[in-house]
């Protein structure tokens, strides 16, 4: 689900922390019947005493209280008088009523003093006033009975006691005394060890300690003798904090358990709608439909809207899109819809109708939704789905006013930062507008929340430089200095401002430049010298003179100069060297940069460019400190290769736990599309690496799915994926499909070959020869170091005799 969804809706904790199956004795005590030959008053009070108690165990407390009034009213004897008075106690506890409560337990201390339970209705009166904030008077209650003899009112106390304190604010007091409950028992007779157990869970919870928290409450939901409701609130407490972490694994087995084993707990309704939701967010959309069918069935009246948002985007998710365009406008046609669920489904309609390439309608909602919400936050991303539509139609000129409207409602942390001001420069570059693309780049740079990314300023100037507007350039390069000195955009800025001599051909003036500099500089400003030497050998490596730029920064490294300048100069050197054709010498100053984790931050471009010159080597090592690097770059496509491609380099190391926590971020729905279709191919890999068959089946699909399917390395891994499948549980014709697509549709290095192999050995098992024949032939041409390896497999050995050449 992307952009703002209605909030999950959890009841809020109604621990009833004296609830009736747990009052003291006295206030469950059952009335006798009439004795022989009582008087008719005495059996009549008698009488009305039992139906109080029978209604007010099944919770009718407004007719429990008037026939108790009414037994109080004909003064039966003291024992009768006194049981019903603290029958009434407990009713008006049961209605919340502190106040009352409070006025009958003075009456009832004044009747009699020294009843025998005294004690339970002192517990009572300490809880009714830490209820009403008293908390002094509370205390004051209820610490004689912490030492009390009778076990229960000593829980009672204790459990109270720690909740006065932390109701307080004394919050080392209230986890010593959450704390003294862990090493009791928890048996039926004493249920204030529950109740603690899962206050202390709540507190921990409230204080960060998760671990805490989720350690309490397991050992609730162990308790046998525990109170049924109070196992099923921490069974559905536990569910509630994974599903908050986004741990929606550990929430849907804490909530399947508490729907299984207490069906009918107050939480049910609660817990059917997070596991679905819960399904959802694991991109189990099948489950995610089925949890909603018995939502509705279970509880057709709670959460319907809720329960319609969810069954939308679950059709979505299986590719559905017209059904689940259909049920959202299902649901916005429901009368009094609240703006919590009309505004993100009018953004969900908005998007797939972008998504379907309805053009025309994307615009006409996005107007319409703008005109109905013009202050929504989802305003920007509406405005820029119509935007995309248009561009993806080729509505250039239509597009740009939209993709505007989007940048400007945008905050910093929009979801289509990259894509959008990406559009947008597509679209001025498809009307023959850069100099309005480079003006629209400096805007954004120009706007207070996004001053700390160089990154538009910078392609600003670099397309200033392409529309020739070399002045606005130099200026927009010269800023980003200024403002970003040490942001790899600087070092970019710098090298576009020499590109802008060498556009002009004036090498020889950039270096007489930088040797005046020099000349001038003192001796003592070392750094600013060091700086201009390493421009000196850029000046030398951008005009491919590699020997003279290896000899100017290995002169530089030797003069051991400041630390970071050194960093940068061993970093030219390498990348001189590599582009020199000395690759084994750049490889090794490579591996050595990237385990200086002191050392400033890396040139993106440069990162990418040795994660990929390690990660082709196998030294995934290397290519993963590379990634590690990349993944925290400023610029969101560069962070999205660099996460990526860690969890490919985890993966193929061996650590595929590792490789899933880095795809986690690039799979969820508001990821960029291109590195989603990269992250579900992946995600298939591992998913049939562990024998998760059905999700990695779903994850290749999902990868593959129109409009913008995987291509490149990414195509070809979902293709050959799905292939493997197919081929592994004989269905030949669907592996040979997918087999031959991997290698027609993409030519990726690694994952081409072994799909040709595949189709190769399909073919043969089909008895079709002459066509596995000429797939090898094509291997052998387009991949011929993968081919050789292949010559001795026994399947390929006939075809790998029959393709050599004559006298071979």
């Amino acid at each position: 689900m992307t952009g703002r969804r209605p909030a999950f809706l959890v009841r809020a904790a109604l621990v009833l922390w004296l609830p009736l199956a747990v009052a003291p004795a006295a206030l469950r005590a059952q009335a006798p019947p009439p004795a022989p030959g009582a008087t008719a008053a005495v059996a009549a009070a008698s009488e009305s005493l039992r139906l109080a108690e029978g209604l007010l165990a099944r919770g009718f407390h407004d007719l429990a209280r008037k026939e108790l009034a009414a037994v109080l009213e004909r003064r039966p004897p003291p024992e009768t008088a006194a049981r019903a008075r603290l029958l009434l106690i407990e009713c008006l506890r049961a209605e919340g009523k502190a106040s009352e409560v409070l006025a009958e337990i003075e009456r009832f201390r004044q009747e009699w003093p020294g009843h025998p339970r005294s004690g339970a209705v002192e517990l009572v009166r300490g809880e009714q006033l830490l209820a009403l904030g008293r908390e002094a008077e509370a205390g004051r209650v209820l610490a004689p009975l912490a030492s009390a003899a009778d076990p229960n009112l000593q829980d009672g106390a204790r459990y109270h006691l720690a909740r006065l304190a932390e109701a307080a604010g004394r919050t080392a007091e209230a986890a010593e005394r959450y704390a003294a409950f862990r090493g009791l028992p928890a048996p039926a007779e004493r249920p204030y060890v529950a109740y603690a157990w899962l206050s202390e869970g709540l507190f921990l919870r409230r204080q960060g300690d998760r671990a805490g928290a989720a350690a309490a409450w397991n050992r609730l939901a162990a308790a046998a003798a525990a109170p049924a409701a109070v196992r099923a609130e921490a069974l559905f407490r536990l569910g509630e904090m994974a599903f908050a972490q986004g741990d929606h694994r550990a929430a849907a087995t804490a909530d399947e358990r508490l729907l299984r084993e207490w069906p009918a707990s107050a939480w049910d309704a609660e817990a059917r709608r997070r596991l679905a939701w819960a399904h959802y967010h694991l991109r189990d959309f099948a489950g995610a439909q089925t949890q909603v069918i018995h939502w509705a069935a279970d509880h057709p009246a709670a959460g319907v809207e809720d329960r319609l948002f969810l069954a939308a985007l679950c059709q979505a998710g299986v590719g559905r899109v017209p059904e689940a365009l259909a049920a959202m406008r299902q649901l916005l046609a429901r009368p009094g819809l609240p703006a919590s669920y009309a505004i993100p489904a009018r953004r969900q309609v908005a998007a797939w109708l972008a998504t379907l390439g309805r053009t025309a309608e994307a615009v006409a909602e996005a107007k319409a939704f703008l005109a109905a919400h013009p202050a929504a936050p989802e305003r920007a991303d509406v405005a820029y789905f119509a935007g995309e539509a248009l561009a993806r139609a080729g509505s250039w000129a239509e597009a740009e006013p939209w993709l505007r409207q989007a940048l400007a409602a945008a905050g910093p942390s929009w979801t289509f930062w990259p894509a959008a001001p990406a559009r947008l420069e597509e679209c001025l570059r498809r009307t023959g507008r850069l100099p309005a693309a480079a003006a629209a780049y400096r805007e954004l740079a120009q706007r207070g929340e996004l001053a700390g990314r160089p990154g538009f300023l910078l392609r600003a100037g670099q397309l200033a430089r392409e529309a020739g507007a070399a002045a606005a350039a130099a200026a927009d390069f010269a800023a980003v200095r200024e403002r970003h000195a040490g942001a790899p955009e600087a070092v970019t800025a710098t090298v576009e401002l020499a590109q802008l001599e060498a556009d002009r051909g004036d090498f020889a003036a950039a270096e007489l430049i930088v040797a005046e500099l020099l000349e001038r500089l003192p001796a003592a400003q070392s750094e600013q010298r060091s700086r201009l030497q390493l421009f000196a050998g850029w000046l030398a490596y951008s005009r491919k003179e590699y020997a003279v730029a290896v000899e100017r920064f290995r002169r530089l490294v030797d003069a051991k100069p400041p630390p970071a300048v050194a960093v940068e100069a061993k970093r030219y050197l390498a990348t001189a060297l590599l582009d020199g054709g000395n690759d084994a010498e750049a490889r090794t100053l490579f591996a050595e940069l990237l385990k200086d984790e002191a050392a400033p931050p890396w040139p993106d471009p440069l990162l990418a460019r040795v994660e990929e010159l390690f990660f082709r080597q196998g030294r995934l090592a290397e290519a993963a400190l590379a990634c590690r690097r990349l993944k925290l770059a400023a610029d969101p496509q560069m962070a999205g290769r660099g996460r990526l491609r860690l969890a490919a380099a985890l993966f193929a190391g061996g650590d595929a736990a590792a490789a899933r926590a880095e795809l986690a971020p690039l799979l969820a729905e508001a990821a960029p599309p291109a590195f989603r279709k990269e992250a579900l191919a992946l995600a298939g890999d591992l998913d049939a690496a562990a024998g998760r068959t059905d999700q990695a089946v779903l994850a290749y699909t999902a990868a593959l799915q129109p409009p913008s399917p995987a291509r490149g390395e990414a195509g070809a891994r979902a293709r050959l994926g799905l292939a493997s499948i197919h081929f592994r549980e004989g269905r030949l014709e669907l592996a040979l499909e997918q087999a031959v697509g991997a290698f027609v549709l993409e030519n990726d290095p690694v994952f081409t070959p072994q799909a040709m192999l595949l189709a190769v050995r399909i073919l043969q098992r089909q008895g079709r020869t002459q066509e596995a024949r000429t797939t090898w032939r094509e291997l052998l041409q387009r991949f011929p170091v993968a081919a050789e390896s292949l010559r001795d497999d026994p399947e390929i050995r006939p075809l790998a005799a029959a393709a050599a050449p004559p006298g071979a």
